[in-house]
């Protein structure tokens, strides 16, 4: 068996599989921009031998071993990537293995496939039969233990439905059950709402728990480690955290009288203190309030430009991710080749805010800006060897049916201090990029890569992207 490894150049790696050359020796290239995906091939060839005796009377008895072959039989075929269509999801595992699923056009089917770390297919599996793409189609991937969660949103035939199925590690799947609109995922497990009831599939099977009462709005919330009932009562908050044991109680977070301007928004994070709340006040004043304390006013503010992206909290720090628009570009960057001066002429910058839990002490940190024209999206935070780390996608200008519109993956690691590392970015021909987890060594997005040329309605193959170095 031959193992192809594509050795990471630069900040990110890829890996894959494609039907092999009918030469074994051809060597694989791999670079950031250029990839090159190889299939493994098993050649199995049996011979057998025979002894044959032939003599005469009065003639001495003489013996020959004659080989004869067997017709060989026809090698093994190794596993291939399966092209998809967008909606696809992801996720990392653990052990390094990442699952991806996406639709299947032609065969109406959610077509998953499991690849381990160093980039061969274990398996693949076609589920929900008759699937249907629709405008608002949906796939996810979640780890639950040694399984997987695979969730539908689309037509199913030929109606519109949500659905869930778990698979394990060889992707045989249960049978699939609907879900609820509202649903969040932890590292080991997928909980959703439906009326009164938090429903959960964990590693010791499926859950049906009976919300505490609780008034307002009901929705989840969930980090890697926790899962919450939150709930919404026209600037109220509560919450209840749910365990294996069932939810606990129930926990008042925000009471209208705690504050005197009007909430511009709001999210939630998970500290050391359990579950807290970022508020953001109508003039952009931050706040932070947390379980049985007072709210607690933080020395820095969002300006009037500023869109809250994402919120992550560890130990010591909130870390709080925000975007602008800015007209023009940076000095230096020619916007000569944009397709629409007018309405390209401009820039998304991205600016990190660190408040420190124990001083609330806060620092601003400017990342940069996107390339002139491309539009700074997708955010989310992930944590891997100890790091934690910021990633967004950015969107290119003037994208139609030859020219994808991601352009590329940028991230940045939080170091200890505010200096930190600065932004990487990888270059993609990408038409959609989802956000596959971390484990404890890395964190992985998964892509549709367009290749130069094609048009928008072909299936693409999917790319594993881990990343830091």
């Amino acid at each position: 068996m031959v193992t192809v490894r594509l050795s990471p150049r630069g900040p990110s790696e890829y890996r894959g599989l494609v039907p092999s050359s009918s030469k074994r020796s051809a060597k694989p290239v791999a670079t950031v921009r250029a990839l090159t995906w190889a299939c493994l091939t098993l050649a199995v060839g049996q011979s057998a031998a025979c002894t044959c005796k032939k003599g005469s009377e009065g003639a001495p008895e003489t013996s020959s071993t004659v080989t004869t072959p067997e017709p060989k039989e026809a090698a093994p075929r190794a596993l291939e990537v399966p092209r998809l269509s967008m909606p696809i999801g992801g996720a990392l595992l653990a052990n390094g293995a990442v699952v991806v699923a996406g639709l299947s056009v032609p065969e109406r089917v959610v077509r998953v496939a499991r690849i381990d770390a160093e980039g061969h297919v274990e398996a693949v599996a076609d589920v929900f039969p008759n699937a249907e793409w629709a405008h608002d189609s949906e796939v996810t991937v979640h780890p639950v233990g040694d399984d997987v969660v695979v969730s539908f949103r689309g037509k199913l035939e030929g109606g519109l439905h949500r659905s869930l199925l778990r698979l394990d590690s060889h992707l045989v799947a249960k049978e699939p059950i609907s879900f609820g609109a509202v649903t969040c995922a932890t590292k080991d497990g997928v909980f959703w709402l439906e009326k009164k009831h938090v429903k959960a599939e964990i590693p010791t099977g499926r859950r049906d728990f009976t919300i505490p009462t609780m008034e307002g709005d009901l929705s989840l919330f969930c980090d890697e480690s926790h899962a919450l009932v939150t709930a919404d009562a026209e600037g109220a908050l509560s919450t209840s955290e749910i365990t294996q044991d069932g939810p606990g109680p129930v926990i008042p977070l925000v009471r209208e009288k705690d504050f005197t301007d009007e909430e511009r928004e709001h999210s939630y994070f998970v500290g050391t203190s359990g579950l807290g709340v970022l508020r953001i006040g109508s003039e952009g004043a931050i706040a932070i309030k947390l379980a049985s304390q007072s709210p607690r006013k933080v020395a820095a503010k969002l300006e009037e430009d500023d869109d809250l992206v994402v919120a992550d909290a560890d130990d010591s720090a909130l870390y709080v991710a925000s975007t602008q628009d800015r007209d023009g570009c940076e000095a230096g960057e020619d916007a000569s080749a944009l397709p629409t001066l007018r309405t390209s002429r401009f820039s998304t910058s991205v600016h990190l805010l660190r408040i420190d839990l124990g001083t609330d002490k806060a620092v601003r940190e400017d990342l940069g800006r996107a390339a002139c024209g491309h539009q700074a999206g997708a955010f989310f935070f992930g944590k891997a060897k100890d790091k934690r780390i910021l990633a967004w996608s950015e969107r290119a200008p003037g994208t139609n049916k030859t020219k994808p519109p991601i352009a590329a993956l940028a991230y940045r690691i939080l170091g200890p201090k505010p200096e930190g590392t600065l932004v990487k970015r990888v270059p993609l021909r990408a038409d959609v990029l989802v956000d596959a987890g971390c484990n404890a060594t890395t964190c992985a997005v998964i892509w549709l890569e367009r290749p130069e040329g094609q048009d928008d309605k072909q299936a693409e193959l999917p790319r594993i992207l881990r990343f830091p170095d």
